[in-house]
């Protein structure tokens, strides 16, 4: 039910699609010009390597063939290649790649994801009181919201976000091996990742709703989320795996059918679709009514009812 629930808000709610697309390019012309400015020497020896015609070239043959091992091999050498250019040149380079990590990693997840909690706002009143408030309205209400939540994320998603980095890198080596490896190496790539982002989502999956539902604290939000959360974590978990693959095979389809060009209603609808999905969950998990649409309501079980015996053998 989470999974179609999640759908069936989303499609009710589209009008916020187009909000977050306009925000992200807002966000994404902004942190690419800086991000340009700053890494201008960086592209510079990079392009005096030919790496950027060797990665078009990669992108080029991917979608003539759609060949899945081979794209991974090359994306592989790719990052060999690029790690060797830079570590050739690091003395020259160095302030530029701590400017391109700042204004890249740490303020482009910073701005981008503000997004989550603006329309946590939206979404909590409409599921809650059937109130539809404008994008503007709740970015105004819950911009200091969303910055503390922000920064409180920079410092605990960031580093998960970098272990799951380090271990995808890792996973790469796989398509070194030959023979039958050589096949399975992008489905078991692909079934990790998968896998990963699916945990993440489900032990955060709380965090924003806990700061609108029940009015908590930045930081504690995260553990009364969680607190909430962990009733249907493998229910919740099992979902999260249903939408990441739902969510990749439709950017696929749409990236390689429409020349990427659908992709701009298509990757905000995915992290509008995860938003989305977080409230559902913790409206599921406990056990709150909540709007669907505006004519329709959904009533999941109350959470006395998905207790477990042992957490409730000493009520008395």
């Amino acid at each position: 039910m989470m999974y179609k629930n999640s759908f069936r808000i989303l499609f009710s709610t589209a009008n916020l699609i187009w909000k977050v697309m306009l925000y992200f390019i807002v966000v994404g012309a902004v942190i690419g010009g800086l991000t340009y400015v700053s890494a201008l020497p960086i592209i510079n020896v990079l392009g005096g390597a030919n790496f950027f015609t060797n990665l078009n070239d990669i992108f080029v043959s991917f979608f003539s063939n759609l060949n899945l091992s081979e794209l991974f091999v090359n994306l592989r050498e790719i990052i060999k290649d690029f790690v060797t250019i830079i570590s050739q040149n690091i003395n020259s380079l160095m302030l530029y790649i701590i400017l391109f990590i700042f204004m890249l990693v740490i303020l482009g997840s910073f701005l981008k994801g503000l997004y989550s909690a603006i329309c946590g706002g939206v979404l909590y009143n409409s599921m809650s009181n059937n109130i539809k408030q404008p994008f503007i309205s709740s970015f105004r209400a819950n911009l200091v919201k969303a910055i503390k939540l922000e920064l409180a994320r920079l410092t605990i998603i960031l580093p998960v976000n970098v272990a799951t980095a380090v271990i995808m890198y890792y996973m790469f080596t796989l398509t070194t091996f030959g023979g039958v490896m050589y096949i399975l190496a992008p489905f078991l790539i692909m079934f990790v990742y998968v896998i990963l982002i699916a945990l993440k989502t489900t032990f955060f999956a709380g965090w924003m709703p806990a700061l609108f539902v029940i009015n908590a604290k930045t930081y504690p939000a995260l553990f009364k989320g969680f607190g909430v959360i962990h009733r249907r974590f493998w229910n919740i978990f099992a979902t999260s795996i249903a939408l990441m693959l739902t969510v990749l095979t439709v950017n696929l389809f749409v990236g390689i059918f429409t020349l990427s060009v659908g992709l701009l209603i298509t990757i905000p609808a995915s992290y509008m679709l995860f938003v989305i999905f977080e409230m559902v969950s913790f409206y599921m998990a406990r056990g709150i009514r909540f709007y669907i649409d505006s004519e329709t309501i959904f009533e999941p079980k109350k959470a006395d009812l998905t207790d477990k015996k042992k957490d409730i053998k000493y009520i008395m």
